[in-house]
This record gives C-alpha cells, structure tokens and sequence, in this order.
C-alpha cells in the first residue's frame, strides 16, 4: 500500500510539474525570453546563485562587461525567469529551450542526457521531455537530432540511462539519422548544426584509426563520403564544413594517380589510409576469407608474368619474387575490399544509393600488368 501511494504520488508531482513547465513557457515572458537565448538559457539551467549567474553570462562575452548595464539586465531576465520555478521544472524548459534553438543542443547524448536530468527518475517524464525536444529539433532544423524515430530514440535513451556511453550513443544514432534521412537532408540543416556534425565525424574517424577499430572507421568513412557525394546542393557554408572534415580526415580532393594521372577518389583516398594502418588485421581477414580467389589470382599472375619473361628469353620468377607478388596482391585486395565495404555502405545514406557484392567489386579490378609485381 505505502509503495503504490509512493507512486501515485510521485504520478501527481510529475504530472503537476509538466503542467508548470508547458506553462512556465507559454505565459512567462522572462521565460520566454530566455528560451530563445542559448547562454541564458544554459546560464537558467545550471546556475542557483546571482554570482554563478552572472559568472556565466559574462564568460560569454556578449552580455558586457563587468559591471555594466547590458550585463546587470541579462542577470535580471533569468533571476526573473528562475522566480518560482522549482529545479524540475527548470530542467525540463530547459531541455525543450534548447532543443528549440536549433544550436543549444549539438548531440544525441547531450538531448538524451537532458532529458534524464529533467525526469527525477521518472520514465514517463523522461519520454514526455524528451517528445517536446524532438519535435522542437525538428522544427529547428537540426535534422540529425531528429532523425531516428522516437521509439529508436527512447530506446536509445533508456539504454543510456542504464549506463551505456555517451560516444557508443552518438555514434549509433547518428548513423541511423544518416540512415533514414540520408546524407542530402542532412546537409540542409543549419551551418553551425552541419559543422558540429562533421567535426564530430572527423574527431570519431581518427579516434576508431588511433585505436584500431577498422570496421569503425569504415563506418565513418562511408558517412564522410555520402556526404560528399551529397554537398553539390549544399550552401557554400556547409559545403566548406564537408571539405573541412575531409582534410581533417587526411583526403585531398585534388590528389591524382601518379602513374596514370586519373583523379584518385575519396572512398579509395579512404581505403587506402585504412588499409595502410590497420593492414595485418585486413591481410589476415582477406587471406581467410578469399583464400581460393587470391590463389587463382596469384597462379594466374605468375603465368602472366613468366611468359612476358620468357618472351623477353628472362629466367621464370622466382620464389623470393612470387612471395613478394603474393603479399601485394593481398594488399591490394585488402584496399579493394575495404573500398567497397566504404562505398556498400555509403550508399546506405544516399538516397537511392546502390550496394555491390563483395565478389563483383573483387572482380572490378584493372588489367594486370606483368611487368609491375
């Protein structure tokens, strides 16, 4: 009986408190004014004394100096709007302001992360803050935050609530936004939106290649690359975020073959720095996987080889230079196939985007030469 009066009680706060949050901003003008501020709101949210407060509007340098009128004024506005509002209810304008200004919230996890803070543990407060912030994203325009579905996202949320990591988080539901809303969408969102997300791609590009994780980086790959194949309809502003990732990632747009002076892509430029960091795990896997077609290849290549030799009345190959023929062609397979895991998945966040097999793309290769082991 205690329990069950416990929740219903608990029930009625969370439900009163809901009441007060939707109409804390609707009818509050300080409210209201400092929703459509990112730093006074922030400032609204976390701070409790007038000090903090006004610490914090002045560390962002918009609101005057020390002292002055502007900042006095600012100060003013969220003591105002702070007035009468419990921490709850304060954290739960919060989470919907700043998803409503399509700049104050940047990732998955920061919105998800909000929405805990607002619940005091309640699930079903949780999912409702959580709804408001959702649809104020999408309003926004920040179509990355929008982009899962809600039930996907409320999933994503309780398992972040449970104790799953704020980057496993981001990184899932960003590439479910890429996903369902492809990569053009995306690009249509807000510059400051568009460049927190593809510097959050490059950050995560060269963390999964400083640790190894090559089927992370692949990942990410493809995301950088549809990007790019996406960004011709793009503003100048966020076709600039796009090429600053690229070069962040190591890709230059205007590198070229050298033997044969054809523009060498981004997803190849991409495979190839994979394959030449992570190579012995790929080896491996290629040597394990594609056992009998690197075989054949490799018959095939030493008989292409001895009769370019034998016409010329040159010695057949020998063993030093067949083994050496072996592993270059093992690792030429390698960049293939991680090219073609890059560009399979990339055309996952196209719209339309296409896959090709494994086997085909390995069969997609340039005639061999005999003359360059």
């Amino acid at each position: 009986y205690t329990t069950l009066m416990r929740a219903n009680i608990n029930a009625a706060k969370t439900a009163q408190n809901q009441r007060l949050a939707d109409e804390k901003m609707e009818k509050d003008e300080a409210v209201r004014a400092v929703i459509n501020d990112d730093d006074m709101l922030k400032s609204f949210k976390n701070d409790n004394t007038d000090d903090q407060i006004e610490r914090s509007l002045l560390a962002t340098g918009r609101f005057g100096t020390q002292g002055s009128a502007e900042l006095a004024a600012a100060v003013a506005t969220v003591k105002k709007a702070k007035r009468g509002v419990n921490s709850n209810v304060r954290q739960q304008i919060a989470g919907a302001g700043l998803a409503a200004t399509g700049t104050g919230i940047k990732t998955h996890a920061d919105m998800y992360q909000a929405a805990i803070d607002a619940s005091g543990g309640n699930s079903a407060t949780r999912n409702a803050v959580f709804a408001k912030m959702r649809a104020n994203a999408e309003r926004a325009g920040n179509f990355s935050l929008s982009g899962p579905g809600h039930a996907e996202s409320v999933d994503a949320m309780e398992s972040m609530a449970r104790g799953e990591s704020a980057s496993d988080v981001n990184s899932r539901m960003l590439t479910r936004a890429m996903e369902i809303q492809g990569a053009g969408k995306l690009l249509q969102g807000k510059p400051d939106d568009v460049k927190h997300l593809t510097g959050q791609l490059a950050a995560d590009y060269e963390t999964a290649m400083s640790g190894g994780d090559a089927d992370r980086a692949m990942t990410l790959a493809a995301q950088m690359k549809s990007l790019r194949d996406a960004d011709s309809g793009a503003s100048p502003e966020n076709t600039k975020a796009v090429n600053d990732m690229l070069a962040l990632s190591g890709i230059d747009e205007g590198a070229v073959n050298p033997a044969t002076g054809a523009a060498v892509s981004v997803d190849e430029q991409f495979a190839r720095n994979i394959s030449d960091k992570m190579g012995s795990n790929l080896t491996t896997e290629v040597k394990n996987s594609y056992s009998k077609e690197l075989g054949e290849e490799h018959s095939r290549r030493i008989q292409l080889k001895n009769q370019a030799r034998a016409a010329a009345k040159q010695p057949p190959i020998s063993s030093a230079e067949s083994l050496d023929m072996y592993d270059n062609l093992v690792k030429e397979t390698a960049i293939n196939v991680t090219n073609q895991r890059i560009r399979t998945r990339a055309g996952s966040y196209d719209v339309g985007g296409g896959n090709r097999s494994v086997p085909e793309e390995l069969r997609r290769q340039a005639p061999y030469d005999p003359d360059n082991t």
